[in-house]
């Protein structure tokens, strides 16, 4: 396999992903996003090379977003004894506005954190002397 360099930037994100392969649905865990894709973990597994359709319920955007996919891996890992399925999806149709209006209220929600933290932080220089 030919190492890809990846087009965008990853994001963490958090939400539920509502994956559905022919008449079978499940749940998964939002794990990151980018412009081009998404990571997820859930209880079960789909065979690379399936096609999805997804819905991603997220508390940064005030609709889901719906769309179609291409499972691109699967792994098993395992989490506290429990066994979870690290899945990447491709998007293949999708709205393109809601995901840069999700993947921009995620830069604003990190770009607010860091101003809180560094707010928080002390001088370097002790000028006490």
């Amino acid at each position: 396999m030919t190492y890809k360099p990846r087009r965008y930037q990853r994001y963490l994100a958090e939400g539920i992903v509502t994956l559905k392969v022919k008449s079978c649905t499940m749940t998964a865990d939002l794990k990151d996003i980018s412009f081009t894709g998404m990571h997820v973990c859930a209880e079960k597994s789909i065979e690379p090379g399936s096609r999805v359709e997804f819905e991603i319920v997220s508390s940064l955007s005030s609709a889901s977003i719906a769309g179609e996919g291409e499972i691109k891996y699967a792994k098993k890992k395992e989490i506290h004894s429990a066994k979870l399925f690290k899945m990447g999806i491709e998007f293949i149709n999708i709205d393109e506005n809601a995901i840069e209006h999700f993947i921009n209220r995620i830069q604003r929600a990190i770009a607010i954190e860091k101003r809180k933290n560094k707010a928080k932080a002390k001088p370097i220089i002790d000028w006490d002397w």
